[in-house]
């Protein structure tokens, strides 16, 4: 139950460092080896890591990261 405690403080401390990505990634991790420790034949979810995954992925951002104008300008500019 700590590792699990653990993750969301590390992913909001992740806000306050210029890294958020890589806190995020860190707490997903921390989870996953917290599911992994439980020892059973098959790790079980539980509401909690359930409840952990479905918050993780309102915060994932699919697709590319936008290109601003100005770089687009910049490349019609050089293409035509």
């Amino acid at each position: 139950m700590v590792p699990l405690a653990v993750a969301p403080v590390a992913y909001f401390r992740g806000f306050l460092v210029p890294r958020h990505k890589l806190a995020l990634e860190a707490a997903a991790l921390r989870q996953q080896l917290a599911v992994f420790k439980r020892k059973q034949p098959r790790p079980q979810l539980h509401r909690l890591d359930r409840l952990f995954w479905r918050l993780r992925s309102r915060f994932r951002r699919p697709g590319r990261p936008k290109v601003s104008v100005e770089i687009r300008r910049l490349v019609r500019r050089i293409h035509g």
